[in-house]
């Protein structure tokens, strides 16, 4: 993992914040034609209303582990100490310490 999110993740909670704004316009288009005495139309505005704000609940959810993900990181990044070259054991040490003969 990096510093910055994927472009899948992005990707993914921008569309659910686009799909959640396009269930409420339409949510709010068949309500209009409930107000004007269809119960049909009041039926789908539900429905739509309904799966806008589940998409809702779910971007924000995935933005809200994403935040997680990103702060853990930098946690992590923080405690590790940074990488060290080991030198190659010779010939002559591993003699030495009577790994070779």
């Amino acid at each position: 993992m990096s510093d910055k999110p994927s472009f899948k993740v992005i990707f993914k909670i921008n569309g659910l914040f686009l799909r959640a704004l396009i269930s409420a316009g339409v949510a709010w288009l068949f309500w209009q034609g409930y107000r004007s005495g269809s119960f049909v139309m009041g039926g789908f505005a539900g429905m739509f209303a309904a799966t806008g704000g589940f998409l809702l609940l779910k971007a924000l959810f995935e933005l809200f582990t994403l935040s997680l993900r990103i702060t853990h990181w930098g946690r992590f990044k923080r405690k590790g100490a940074a990488p060290k070259a080991d030198p190659v054991a010779r010939q002559e040490e591993l003699r030495a310490k009577g790994l070779i003969r």
